[in-house]
């Protein structure tokens, strides 16, 4: 069994757990359970249960990744896991999901930090992405490259 430790804006929700069956599961922690207004991780996962285990919990999971498979399996390359095990690619850029998860192989969860990047970096990454759509990230990120997370200097294009 292997486990990684899934935060909600910082706030530990409970485990993703890779079963030695390689079934995943997940369990809310006690103190996510014990919050009077917890949410649940996803309407398919309830706060009713403690406890959930199967295809669920994987499609899930593998909704926080991208829908391209080629990503997949450039990032499942680059990490030398398989392209169709969530848990695994999870593990390695779980820190930068979308939405307010994080999902992490250290407990307590140790903040990100950021690197900024200057307008000349993102034409360079936006150029790159044009020539291959796979090249999300560079061997040496360690989060994501994501336009979203961007402050956008006051330039004509963001006005």
């Amino acid at each position: 069994m292997t486990r990684l430790y899934v935060y909600m804006d910082n706030d530990y929700l409970g485990d993703l757990i890779q079963l030695d069956t390689g079934r995943h599961a997940f369990r809310y922690a006690d103190e996510w359970l014990e919050q009077k207004n917890g949410l649940p991780l996803s309407k398919s996962i309830p706060l009713a249960a403690s406890y959930h285990e199967g295809p669920v919990v994987t499609h899930f999971f593998d909704g926080l990744l991208p829908d391209n498979e080629a990503i997949k399996k450039r990032w499942a390359r680059q990490f030398e896991v398989s392209y169709k095990n969530p848990f695994s690619l999870l593990a390695h850029i779980g820190k930068d999901c979308p939405g307010a998860l994080q999902i992490c192989t250290d407990h307590p969860y140790t903040e990100m930090g950021y690197d900024m990047l200057t307008t000349k970096d993102i034409e360079e990454r936006l150029r790159t992405l044009r020539e291959d759509e796979t090249a999300w990230r560079k061997s040496s990120d360690q989060g994501q490259f994501s336009l979203g997370a961007i402050s956008c200097a006051c330039t004509d294009a963001c006005r």
